[in-house]
């Protein structure tokens, strides 16, 4: 009896299990505070939406007179535009590629923190975009318009990929050279930069400007396509800054280091 009794009592923990079981806790622990964190902070998200949306409804008859204003000017401003662009149609895309650049890169120099504002990197976006997507794109969109399929679901899709085959490439391979130009890299450097940037760029290119372009071509008309190429090309340029002015000096100034695992 008494040995049967002893079989029945626990082994004692080892030093290897007392530490599981710390750990265990602890991870617990952990994880139990992390979703009371994200429960208080969907909870503080809730009501600081209920309170703006209630503040909204309440000072709305306050704020009506503004938004028609605003969109009375609005439309005004559009009506202009598109006076300038049946009258100056290329020199109207032009301005407003170089408008759209240079806002896009000012974004994205903001987004970096403890870093100064380049007024020169701004001036190198805006001219590339005045002086060449610009014009680029006025003729390219007549080209597409005059000879490439209509602009049904099928038609649209089948433009959107031929721009992501043909177009894209040329526009990231041509800013590409025109930013080594402007800095003045010799041969060899250009070819480490186009190694190092160019694929990985092209890649995302297409995760944003496909589903762009076919929207472009089967909702737009030909008149504002440009104007929405520049609408979209905003939010991508903000990236491709960041992108481009993120690649380091060792990439480039090294001609046969290894391609880029992008």
């Amino acid at each position: 009896m008494k040995a049967r009794n002893m079989s029945l009592i626990p082994p004692a923990a080892s030093g290897k299990d007392k530490d599981k079981d710390k750990d265990k806790q602890i991870s617990t622990h952990v994880v139990g505070a992390r979703d009371d964190a994200q429960h208080n902070s969907l909870f503080w998200l809730w009501v600081g939406t209920s309170v703006a949306l209630v503040v909204f409804v309440l000072l709305w008859p306050h704020f009506l007179p503004y938004f028609r204003a605003l969109r009375r000017q609005t439309r005004m401003g559009i009506k202009w535009y598109t006076r300038v662009l049946i009258k100056l149609p290329l020199f109207a895309r032009a301005v407003t590629a170089g408008i759209i650049f240079s806002c896009a890169d000012i974004s994205a120099q903001l987004l970096v923190p403890n870093t100064a504002y380049s007024l020169k990197r701004t001036l190198k976006f805006g001219s590339y975009g005045f002086g060449f997507m610009g014009p680029f794109l006025h003729l390219w969109y007549m080209f597409m318009h005059e000879y490439a399929p209509g602009d049904s679901f099928a038609g649209s899709l089948v433009k959107s990929i031929f721009e992501e085959v043909t177009l894209e490439p040329i526009c990231i391979a041509c800013f590409l050279l025109y930013d080594c130009l402007l800095n003045r890299k010799k041969p060899h450097e250009i070819s480490a930069r186009y190694r190092e940037s160019f694929m990985s760029l092209w890649k995302k290119n297409a995760y944003f400007w496909i589903p762009g372009n076919f929207l472009n071509y089967y909702v737009g008309t030909p008149d504002f396509r440009v104007i929405f190429a520049n609408c979209c090309s905003f939010w991508w340029n903000v990236y491709f800054s960041l992108q481009v002015a993120q690649v380091p000096n060792s990439a480039i100034s090294k001609p046969l280091n290894s391609r880029s695992t992008t």
